[in-house]
């Protein structure tokens, strides 16, 4: 069993900052930094982690994190780890946590 390609697809937006389709290395070590938070200046990673983890989970990238948005993230998330949930469960999943936000 491979990915999917939504989480995929988050992991490489995270990264290619510049939109270019590519990542060089330096958006990979600038955001690898950032992810890790080893950047010097607290004022960088203000914000940065976050947008970088936003990034993974708007799979439609329209600035929002909806139900569907969330529902694929975590498909691809078990069905990477071999764990395979029927929709009706991933769905309730999903319910509960938007009630919990």
């Amino acid at each position: 069993v491979s990915w999917d390609s939504f989480l995929l697809d988050g992991l490489f937006r995270m990264f290619d900052t510049d939109k270019s389709g590519g990542i060089t290395f330096e958006e990979f070590v600038t955001n690898l930094s950032i992810y890790h938070a080893k950047v010097d200046s607290k004022e960088k990673t203000d914000g940065c982690r976050d947008k970088l983890m936003f990034q993974i989970y708007d799979v439609d990238q329209d600035n929002l994190i909806s139900a569907s948005d969330l529902a694929n993230v975590l498909t691809d998330c078990l069905n990477s780890n071999h764990m395979f949930l029927e929709q009706e469960h991933i769905n309730l999943l999903v319910q509960e946590t938007f009630k919990q936000v």
